[in-house]
């Protein structure tokens, strides 16, 4: 079929379009764009191309899935690129690993839980044409038409060609690449997917702030034991004072005389771990 004809599929009177989902190898598909156009076409957003890629044809893109294995050594450019891909329309499938592995997975997945009718692969290689076979069985099992799409952008790198067995190859030119190029930041929401685990931030439930959780105040240790003894440092330097006034004659004591031997029991007590370490060695700390 050639790369920018209407499918048959979607000319079929008031029928709805098919229903595409996109399956994004990230690295290779950035490496296949520099190479055939140049490294500025290494920033485009796959999202964007595969709406566009799909609005040429009648095509729904569903979903869109791009992914990204955490094992791989990233430069710079490639990195931030990859930090772009989180706030644009689409998924990102980020884990570690034969990242080709998951792409099949999930692509059998949907074709299997009738999610496409098209599958859609960019930055593709020749170990997926076990997936454009399974399409053709999932196709005979199900009784109904899918198909298996490759697009590529046309170079003498390996990356540059079709995938071998691909119902549909769609050709990616290099204006409809420019016209596609991430922004400097882009705003629009995203779904992300980490290692298999997916947090959705374009629902109103994610996007509504949540209360954080009440916390509950752990006590802390130093602090309390240094009051435990201060407290206790004081009580018996001022029992030691009323020992050695007599006892009962400190009943008579009168308020200044009380206040006098708080405040010495207070001030010696304020350093009481060093007053009662020497005074445990005999050393004189001006006891009471």
């Amino acid at each position: 079929m050639t790369a920018n004809a209407p499918d048959d599929d979607a000319q079929a009177g008031d029928t709805p379009p098919p229903s595409v989902v996109v399956l994004c190898n990230a690295a290779p598909f950035r490496e296949g764009l520099a190479h055939a156009f140049g490294q500025a076409s290494a920033d485009t957003d796959p999202a964007a191309l595969a709406d566009r890629l799909a609005a040429e044809r009648g095509w729904a893109i569903s979903r869109t899935n791009i992914y990204h294995s955490s094992d791989a050594r990233l430069d710079e450019d490639h990195r931030k690129w990859v930090e772009r891909l989180k706030d644009t329309q689409s998924t990102l499938v980020t884990q570690p690993g034969d990242i080709r592995v998951r792409m099949a997975l999930d692509g059998m997945r949907a074709l299997r839980e009738r999610q496409a009718d098209i599958l859609l692969v960019m930055g593709g290689d020749t170990s997926f044409m076990a997936l454009a076979q399974d399409t053709r069985t999932a196709a005979r099992e199900q009784k109904r038409t899918i198909k298996f799409a490759s697009a590529f952008a046309p170079s003498s790198h390996p990356l540059g060609q079709t995938i071998p067995s691909a119902d549909h190859s769609i050709t990616i030119d290099r204006d409809m690449a420019d016209k596609c190029l991430m922004p400097a930041s882009a705003t629009a929401p995203s779904r992300r997917i980490y290692a298999g685990r997916s947090i959705d931030t374009t629902s109103p439930a994610a996007a509504t702030p949540q209360a954080p959780a009440p916390r509950r105040a752990r006590p802390r240790l130093m602090p309390a034991i240094y009051g435990t003894g201060l407290i206790a440092s004081m009580m018996a330097l001022m029992w030691e004072d009323v020992v050695a006034s007599g006892g009962a004659d400190a009943l008579d004591w009168s308020a200044e005389r009380w206040s006098v031997s708080t405040l010495l029991a207070l001030g010696k007590s304020v350093v009481w771990p060093l007053y009662w370490l020497a005074r445990a060695f005999g050393i004189d700390a001006g006891g009471a």
